[in-house]
């Protein structure tokens, strides 16, 4: 007989930075023991790019099966995460985290009256109540875990989850390294459309001993895949009349590769900045 299988529940991974919403940069593996489980339970995980689900066999040992039917074994399901994006922490707002020693940790609510239906999470995002020092992972981990998924299965088991990350959000300097563009006249960056202004100029060293000139927005601003704010360099900026003339209309947004050398300047100013560099 042709197996068939339905999904028992899905697990959808989300992210505020991506325009989609999706966070494509994860990959999922069942545990050895879950593994064992599943293959026994007749079920399997079905990888897709922002998420899994887990299916099982809708006729199982020669009858027709319900999905409570399967639930109500009430297995533990414990799955590895692996992060496959290198500039992952450079565009997600998470409490301090040293990579090193911790990694993420996310369990279903079994409560009746939990208020976190749906997400593996207490809040709107992944925070610092999900992350966990290394010494805590099982010992058949032999490679540090981005992340670990741990669902508890019951008879009312949601039918989908959600792990979310915020994006993160900095304050943007722009740094004018060009010597043509270091000898404008009242020079400015301000926001095409609202008209918003950053501070400076500001003189700065760079790494290589070498000297440009710096603005800073005055708010943080999010970090967005494709960005809505729109900024432009000027000369000639008259405060008062807010007259100027354009010399460069779109101005590049931050690399989310790109981790800046500028320490001093982000010290000083008690700032988390991203740099652009013109």
């Amino acid at each position: 007989m042709q197996q068939q299988y339905e999904i028992a529940f899905s697990i959808f991974f989300r992210h505020e930075f991506f325009s989609d919403g999706h966070l494509k940069c994860l990959r999922v593996k069942p545990s050895g023991e879950t593994e064992d489980i599943l293959k026994k339970a007749g079920a399997v995980m079905h990888v897709f790019q922002y998420g899994i689900h887990v299916l099982y066999e809708s006729f199982f040992a020669g009858k027709k099966r319900s999905r409570t039917a399967f639930l109500e074994d009430a297995w533990e399901l414990t799955f590895l995460v692996e992060n496959t994006d290198p500039d992952f922490f450079s565009y997600t707002a998470v409490a301090d985290m040293d990579i090193s020693a911790n990694y993420f940790y996310f369990q279903n609510d079994t409560s009746s009256t939990g208020s976190n239906k749906g997400r593996l999470h207490k809040g709107t995002f992944a925070d610092r109540d999900n992350i966990r020092p290394v010494n805590d992972t099982a010992r058949e981990y032999f490679i540090k875990p981005f992340g670990v998924v741990s669902i508890l299965m019951h008879r009312e088991l949601e039918d989908s989850f959600e792990i979310a990350f915020a994006g993160a959000t900095t304050y943007w300097c722009y740094v004018l390294t060009q010597d043509y563009l270091q000898e404008l006249v009242s020079p400015a960056i301000i926001h095409k459309d609202t008209r918003q202004v950053f501070s400076g100029p500001e003189s700065i060293r760079l790494p290589d001993n070498s000297m440009a000139v710096a603005f800073f927005s005055d708010e943080p601003i999010a970090l967005k895949e494709y960005p809505k704010a729109y900024y432009q360099l000027v000369e000639n900026y008259n405060t008062s009349t807010q007259r100027y003339r354009v010399v460069l209309p779109a101005l590049p947004y931050p690399n989310r590769s790109h981790i800046s050398l500028l320490k001093s300047v982000s010290e000083s100013k008690a700032r988390n900045y991203s740099y652009i560099f013109i």
